[in-house]
C-alpha cells in the first residue's frame, strides 16, 4: 500500500523540529505516523489553520493543537 504523506511537510515547522530532534519521543513520532503520514491528515490542526486563515498556526503547535515543546520539555525534568 502506497503511504501519503502531507502535502505541506516540506514546509511544516513541526515535522522539521521532529526530524532534528536529537532524541525522537514515541508520542511524536506517533504524531509524524498518524497525522502527517497517516490517516488523520485531514484533521491537522496545523492544516486547518492554515486553510482556514491563511497564515501558518505558531511553529511549536502539533498537528493535534497542542504545543508539543511541552513533551519535549519533560524529559528535562
Amino acid at each position: 500500500m502506497e503511504q501519503k504523506f502531507c502535502k505541506r511537510l516540506p514546509v511544516c515547522p513541526f515535522f522539521r523540529a521532529v526530524q532534528e530532534s536529537e532524541e525522537i519521543l514515541d508520542v511524536l513520532t506517533e504524531y509524524v505516523q498518524v497525522y502527517c503520514c497517516g490517516p488523520l491528515q485531514a484533521k491537522c490542526f496545523r492544516i486547518i489553520h492554515f486553510d482556514n486563515y491563511g497564515t501558518q498556526p505558531a511553529d511549536d503547535i502539533s498537528p493535534s493543537g497542542l504545543d508539543f515543546r511541552k513533551y519535549l520539555n519533560l524529559k528535562d525534568a
